[in-house]
């Protein structure tokens, strides 16, 4: 049996060096709900990181060029397959390359969605994202919808 998020959320030491799968979930699942795309970019690989900063680049310049269009990031960072704000963000699925993750919306008991964080080793004994699978689908992921929104 795992332990509730919350009860993970206050296990994990503060500045330690090798972040668990389980941890990681729980950090990415706060960084969702409270819509903090600065803390769960800080999770990704550093590729993945890299796409963040060349669609922000892109978006920018769209922005600055078509001031009367919406830039293709005009809602923010997608870090779910549903774009609102889930009121609940659970793990299904933990091992040490993927973590499935269902997602409830505001005030429904149904209407669930599921994603799937692809992880990576850091380098330091932990992992980190190296991709997202929205919809726990290959076919649309994090690293191709930054791609597309890095096009000119």
């Amino acid at each position: 049996m795992r332990p509730p998020l919350l009860a993970l959320l206050l296990l994990w030491p503060v500045g330690a060096a090798a972040r668990t799968s389980e941890m990681l979930v729980a950090d990415y699942c706060v960084a969702v709900q409270k819509s903090d795309e600065t803390a769960a970019v800080a999770m990704m690989a550093p590729a993945l990181q890299e796409a963040v900063a060349a669609a922000r680049r892109a978006n920018d310049q769209f922005a600055a060029n078509h001031p009367d269009e919406k830039p293709p990031l005009g809602d923010g960072l997608r870090l779910s397959a549903f774009p609102d704000v889930p009121e609940s963000c659970l793990p299904e699925a933990i091992d040490e390359s993927s973590v499935t993750i269902e997602y409830r919306p505001l005030g429904s008991a149904e209407g669930a969605w599921r994603d799937r964080l692809i992880l990576v080793p850091d380098g330091a004994g932990g992992v980190q994202i190296g991709d997202i699978e929205f919809g726990l689908s290959d076919a649309d992921t994090l690293s191709l919808w930054l791609s597309q929104a890095a096009e000119p």
